[in-house]
């Protein structure tokens, strides 16, 4: 079986996040995607992200809508890392699959792969998983050609690459659009987000959210 994984924060799932995950799916005959919230990622350390709950059952909502709306069971939540108390590390994740006789792939965006060689473990990383590279248009190449060859050959990491649709979202505009933007510039908003992510978002007063409704 072949089991993508894309881990994040999800703070929160946004319409990116699930179009890319089907894109890999589809194009590199992944069996599922496992997107996988982080429990404490150590390179958000001392920023205060939305409760792992939340975090979980919005991904659970987008998911649920996504297969309702399209007819589709490609991706599926993972609350392994959640699960798991303390700093999330990939690595920790990889060994506790490796049992599972599986195959992993884990996406990672473009610039992440500059930085593979500075994850802990990374060796044993390389050995558990092939790496799939997201890439968006307009996205420097020759820099990003040349570190791919660099780890392929002197690191034996095994790695896809594949192009991705351009959606200019990310969860850290999401955050601070809802905080400070009008009720009257919602609908806008709503078309970055699955609406039962949006709603909940409104339900639970997620990032300053619900004040704005009257």
């Amino acid at each position: 079986m072949k089991i993508g994984i894309m881990g994040g924060t999800f703070d929160p799932v946004h319409n990116a996040h699930l179009k890319a995950a089907q894109v890999v799916c589809k194009a590199c005959a992944l069996d599922t995607v496992m997107l996988m919230p982080s429990n404490v990622p150590p390179h958000k350390a001392g920023r205060t992200i939305a409760s792992a709950s939340d975090r979980v059952e919005m991904l659970r909502l987008a998911v649920a809508s996504l297969a309702a709306s399209e007819n589709t069971d490609c991706l599926n939540v993972s609350t392994i890392e959640v699960d798991r108390p303390g700093t999330t590390y990939t690595i920790d994740t990889l060994r506790m699959l490796a049992s599972g006789g599986a195959e992993y792939f884990y996406l990672v965006g473009a610039d992440v792969v500059f930085d593979l060689l500075n994850w802990k473990d990374c060796t044993e990383v390389f050995k558990l998983c092939t790496f799939i590279a997201m890439l968006r248009p307009g996205f420097e190449r020759s820099q990003f050609d040349q570190q791919v060859r660099e780890l392929k050959e002197f690191h034996a990491v095994k790695m896809l690459v594949v192009e991705i649709p351009q959606m200019d979202m990310s969860s850290t505009e999401i955050r601070e659009s809802i905080a400070h933007c009008e009720k009257s510039e919602f609908a806008e908003l709503k078309t970055w987000l699955p609406v039962p992510v949006f709603d909940y978002i409104i339900d639970k007063n997620l990032y300053g959210a619900g004040e704005k409704i009257v």
